[in-house]
């Protein structure tokens, strides 16, 4: 699995949270979609 996906600086300020959602077209079936959570401080 190689998803590549870039985050750059949206100017956000401590404590926001930037919250990504992607869609894997493989294994939508069996799996749920992760999502990831990447705070900046």
């Amino acid at each position: 699995m190689s998803e590549k996906f870039e985050v750059t600086n949206l100017n956000m300020k401590s404590g926001m949270s930037l919250k990504i959602k992607g869609k894997i077209h493989n294994d939508v079936n069996s799996s749920p979609l992760p999502s990831k959570t990447k705070t900046s401080r």
